[in-house]
């Protein structure tokens, strides 16, 4: 039997992604109204569906690999490299590539609000005292993840390895009051490895994953799931979730 190509393999990850979106609408429109609905879990999760299908798209441009945490001289980050798969035209020619992120060439770019880099968990204000716009999901990098510090992976790799339903790339990080330009991203090296809840709009956390959302915090594979991950997770099994390569055991009662 004739093995796929890189470029079959990555429509397949499309499907998975499109199959996924289309559970998160149903669950939605089937989803109770009894004494009100809440859209924030899902919409939280719908985020991370479009920048999943964003990253799958850049992939195929890119040999397969994955948007790096931090590229370029002036240092883009991932954010701004997947703007023109996001359709936020309007980004994408406001920021000047040939300038650094936090230069006065940008900061008209640097002070606009993107709602899809922005948990429906976090209160308002949504901008620093600067006015440069948060973001909440963050790109899991440093040793052994997706996004190791010479460069990231390519999604066929994780495949081969870890399995894709196992391996976190993006996760919720309010507490890092990261700016949606700014080119940092939750480390496992630098960060507690935990999920911590923030309890204030200026509140911080120093965990690697952390929101605003009363019991969990979200996550996106490299399968295109979305998954809520709780704070209660044991930090070995998220550890474990964030590496690419490690050969872990792991069972799905164990993100619960």
């Amino acid at each position: 039997m004739q093995e796929p190509t890189r470029k079959e393999k990555l429509s397949w990850v499309r499907v998975l992604f499109a199959v996924a979106a289309i559970v998160l609408v149903a669950s939605y429109l089937l989803a109770p109204r009894v004494g009100g609905h809440d859209p924030r879990p899902l919409q939280n999760l719908h985020n991370l569906h479009l920048i999943g299908l964003a990253m799958t798209n850049y992939a195929t441009g890119y040999g397969g690999h994955l948007p790096p945490s931090r590229s370029g001289d002036v240092g883009h980050n991932w954010r701004v490299s997947l703007s023109p798969h996001l359709d936020d035209s309007d980004l994408v020619l406001a920021y000047h590539h040939d300038a650094a992120w936090d230069s006065p060439e940008n900061k008209s770019a640097t002070n606009q609000w993107v709602p899809t880099m922005t948990s429906p968990y976090r209160p308002k204000p949504r901008k620093d005292a600067q006015g440069r716009g948060y973001r909440d999901y963050g790109l899991i990098s440093g040793p052994g993840t997706a996004n190791p510090p010479d460069g990231p992976v390519t999604l066929d790799f994780i495949s081969e390895h870890d399995g894709m339903a196992t391996t976190i790339l993006v996760g919720e990080c309010s507490g890092l009051q990261l700016i949606w330009t700014e080119p940092r991203d939750p480390d496992v090296s630098r960060e507690k490895i935990g999920i911590t809840r923030v309890t204030s709009s200026k509140g911080t956390s120093d965990s690697l994953l952390s929101s605003f959302a009363q019991s969990h915090a979200v996550a996106l594979f490299a399968d295109g799931s979305g998954k809520t991950l709780s704070y209660d997770i044991d930090p070995k099994v998220l550890a474990a979730l964030c590496t690419v390569n490690g050969s872990e055991a792991i069972r799905y009662e164990d993100l619960r």
